[in-house]
């Protein structure tokens, strides 16, 4: 592992678990299920638990995770790109040298994108053997900018089998390239549907964050209102 820029440290880090958070252990298993899918996306509004989910899930691997938070500065596609390399560099120190020195000299990003995520997911396929997954935390911050979602839909239709990509948002994640994978079986996607809290696990909430005791049947109204 190597240290990442300054700038880039928590970008590049798996969040801190709180341990006064629940474990969602069905929608972890779910996620385990579909490991070996080449794209996995959750999507939800704030509050649904997504970033803690993906936390739980990755800690649970035992293959190596890089972690990339997106945040509004990854509009920019040179920015984007430096920072998925960052973040797979943070655990494969020896990773990406070309695709860094293409970056440091590209003029228009935009325009050389194709070339520059081609030689990022060749090296990917030809310097790492081993399977990994990359975490892309936020997609929301990007949705907006069109020269980024070009960037990301380019290097998800490019990516080797061994790199497994999760994808967080708060809004649908609209890549064609994911869309193609889904129609293959190769991508799932777990919603609001999927996110929300079951009875148990309201139960489970409340007692743990208020000391709150609910019956069945105020957790399952609880559960179904909110």
């Amino acid at each position: 592992m190597v240290v990442a820029n300054a700038e880039f440290i928590t970008k590049v880090s798996v969040p801190r678990r709180r341990e006064d958070i629940i474990r969602r252990q069905r929608l972890i298993d779910l996620l385990h299920d579909h490991i070996h899918l080449c794209v996995q996306v959750l999507s939800a509004p704030a509050g649904y638990g997504k970033t803690t989910l993906l936390v739980d899930f990755t800690n649970d691997l035992d293959i190596p995770v890089c972690w990339y938070s997106l945040d509004t500065s990854d509009r920019d596609p040179r920015l984007l790109l430096e920072g998925i390399l960052t973040s797979i560099r943070f655990h494969f120190p020896n990773f990406g040298q070309l695709t860094q020195s293409l970056l440091l000299v590209a003029e228009d990003v935009v325009r050389e994108a194709s070339h520059l995520v081609g030689t990022l997911t060749g090296e990917m396929y030809t310097a790492i053997p081993e399977h990994f997954v990359l975490a892309l935390e936020d997609y929301h911050f990007v949705e907006d900018s069109d020269p980024a979602k070009m960037l990301l839909n380019l290097f998800v239709d490019r990516a080797p089998d061994n790199c497994h990509i999760m994808v967080s948002s708060r809004t649908s994640v609209e890549l064609p390239a994911i869309s193609t994978l889904a129609l293959q079986q190769r991508a799932a996607s777990l919603n609001t549907s999927h996110l929300s809290f079951t009875p148990i696990e309201v139960k489970e909430l409340l007692a743990t964050h208020y000391s709150l005791h609910l019956s069945d049947e105020e957790a399952d109204k609880l559960a179904t209102d909110t």
